[in-house]
């Protein structure tokens, strides 16, 4: 006698396991993808011409597309992982307005260097609010696992560099910004072209519900693409331990000359833009074999 077990079938949609997946959700991607891009000239052009009323109008406007990717963020996560999601908001926000209200008061109330601290502050703040957001990217295949731990590392250096010259004075959060920035540059790029999508997953996993499939922005990992994302990770950690050695014997050198805010004595910036252009030729490499 063959006994028959039916299974009830989870109705389509949400749920706490997959969140939300629709087109929706690509399109915000893609939005995401844009605000962070866009990020980079506003706030840089903006900061650059704060002596005239068309750089503050573009800092402020850099605070408004701050605050969209943390709401993006917030609604891609809220239903799975909610504090990390209302995090991810709050450290967004807050990073918008130490950005903004650090140029505005330079400019309309003239304080001195308000606009270098409030940039410390929204940085440290950005570093902390961004790493349980990167994790969880991850943890629901949202991002694969090389990109996000990449931008793990990125943002814990972007925090150690703003502490370091807040406590300091020394010049030195734009060394520990490289990986990071380059890290946002290339998630900007990879949003924008395909949007938040789910990585595909072994079949014997049994949850690729969400996951997109072979061929279409990310196909069912394989070993060999295993070991493709180990070698990065080795070549990850090496980069980074190089970089840390170097900025520490760099600024030790430094320090004795009393050179700290000679720009043309900081030469491990060149190992810094070094180690990062490896590290995204890499990634790349290992993305593009990874879709075929």
């Amino acid at each position: 006698m063959t006994t028959t077990i039916d299974t009830i079938a989870e109705p389509p949609g949400d749920s706490p396991r997959t969140g939300p997946v629709d087109r929706g959700t690509r399109r915000e991607g893609r939005l995401f993808g844009a605000l962070v891009l866009a990020a980079f000239p506003l706030y840089g052009v903006g900061s650059a011409l704060l002596d005239r009323p068309l750089g503050l109008s573009l800092v402020l406007l850099n605070s408004l597309a701050v605050a969209a990717i943390g709401l993006i963020g917030f609604r891609l996560l809220r239903a799975v992982q909610p504090a990390v999601a209302a995090g991810y908001l709050a450290a967004r926000v807050l990073e918008g307005l130490l950005l903004g209200g650090g140029a505005a008061l330079l400019v309309g109330l003239d304080v001195a260097d308000a606009d270098v601290t409030g940039y410390l502050l929204a940085m440290a703040v950005l570093g902390i609010g961004s790493v349980p957001f990167c994790r969880a990217l991850e943890e629901n295949r949202w991002l694969p696992t090389w990109l996000a731990h990449w931008g793990v590392v990125g943002y814990v250096a972007l925090a150690i560099g703003a502490v370091l010259e807040l406590v300091s004075g020394w010049p030195v959060v734009v060394f520990f910004a490289a990986v990071g920035g380059l890290f946002e540059l290339t998630l900007g790029v990879l949003l924008l072209g395909q949007g938040f999508r789910r990585r595909g997953v072994h079949p014997a996993d049994g949850d690729t519900a969400g996951c997109a499939p072979d061929g279409e922005g990310g196909g069912l990992d394989t070993p060999a693409h295993d070991e493709q994302i180990a070698a990065f990770g080795v070549h990850l950690a090496i980069s980074m331990a190089a970089v840390a050695i170097c900025v520490v014997v760099n600024l030790a050198v430094n320090l004795s000359a009393g050179a700290v805010a000679d720009w043309d004595a900081w030469w491990s910036s060149w190992v810094v833009v070094g180690c990062s252009i490896g590290l995204v030729v890499h990634a790349t490499v290992v993305r593009v074999a990874h879709l075929r």
